[in-house]
């Protein structure tokens, strides 16, 4: 819950948006890995587990592919395009690669939602659920961590008010949202 002087970031900061949509990914990632410790015998899933999975679901089906939009349409090309000659060879691999690191997260993503989709169901899975969840999660905050260290301090530092004006602006499109009519915390991402 936020303090009384704290409020929900807005799509005209994308910056603090994108670092709340990283701490959402993360606590996601652990819910998943987390739900391994509520399957009994045989895999059947506890309640929390169900309704944990249900949130599981949810949050990598529709929030988190719009975050990696934010970042390969709008947030990468301007980095791209604004990195200074020549910029630590370490960031520029880094930002080139992150559509296919992107895409290896979906791969693991789709080989754990099926057993996700069961768990929701009050159905039992298999026991290599904990090893899916668990290199789910490992892969999310590893990727995480990296940007968190790299991409958002070098797009701070490098990106201009026109950029993250025109990045707002996409992120509350995507969303279906007027820039000014609803913060982030309201809208998925």
């Amino acid at each position: 819950m936020l303090e009384k002087d704290q409020t929900a970031p807005d799509f005209q900061n994308p910056l603090a948006l994108l670092r709340a949509c990283h701490g959402r990914v993360e606590r996601f990632a652990e819910l998943a890995a987390r739900i391994a410790d509520h399957l009994g015998d045989q895999g059947m899933p506890e309640d929390a587990a169900a309704t944990a999975a249900g949130r599981v679901l949810r949050y990598f089906d529709q929030a988190a592919p719009l975050h990696h939009a934010d970042e390969e349409a709008d947030l990468l090309p301007r980095l791209r395009a604004r990195l200074p000659e020549p910029a630590p060879p370490a960031l520029r691999q880094l930002v080139s690669g992150l559509e296919a690191e992107h895409q290896r997260l979906d791969d693991h993503w789709q080989g754990l939602r099926p057993l996700l989709a069961r768990i929701a169901q009050g159905e039992a899975v298999s026991a290599d659920f904990r090893a899916r969840a668990e290199a789910f999660r490992d892969a999310q905050l590893d990727h995480l961590a990296r940007e968190n260290r790299w991409i958002l301090p070098a797009a701070e530092q490098h990106l201009r008010a026109a950029d993250w004006d025109a990045i707002g602006n996409a992120m509350a499109r995507r969303r279906g949202v007027g820039q000014n009519t609803q913060t982030a915390g309201e809208a998925p991402s």
